[in-house]
């Protein structure tokens, strides 16, 4: 059970909840169970318990501002107030003219109908989200 989620536009700005959504499965093998986007696609639910490797990357336009997102969980069942941080990235430079990704992975035991979704810390970020520079994946391990 994988897949492998990006966004085929070139930039996006975060809003003021920071919830980066609008993501497109780029691969999904198939004849394996299923992962179900919600929320305007931001979050992906679980389809089976089990450990899963989770990985994301974001890709920040230039700017000497630093930028930090969270992947997190909600559990089945409860509410989008007490979702759970499960990693973190931050990234920053001091030179204006390079962009910055932030790369994050994280083995983490999850239950069927868990949602696993990302979130910007800081609002109002630009992010360059045109193929492999910003993406989310989640892969079954057991």
């Amino acid at each position: 059970t994988a897949i492998h989620l990006e966004r085929n536009v070139t930039f996006s700005v975060t809003g003021s909840n920071g919830i980066i959504n609008r993501w497109h499965p780029q691969w999904l093998p198939s004849g394996l169970e299923s992962f179900e986007l919600e929320d305007h696609n931001s979050s992906l639910v679980i389809p089976s318990t089990g450990l899963y490797l989770i990985y994301a990357q974001l890709c920040y336009a230039a700017t000497k501002d630093n930028n930090s997102y969270e992947v997190r969980v909600i559990n089945q069942g409860a509410a989008s107030s007490h979702s759970k941080i499960i990693a973190q990235c931050s990234a920053g430079t001091t030179i204006l003219d390079n962009d910055i990704t932030c790369y994050t992975s994280v083995a983490q035991i999850l239950q069927a109908n868990d949602r696993v979704y990302l979130q910007q810390i800081q609002k109002h970020r630009h992010l360059l989200m045109s193929m492999g520079r910003s993406f989310l994946g989640i892969v079954k391990l057991s």
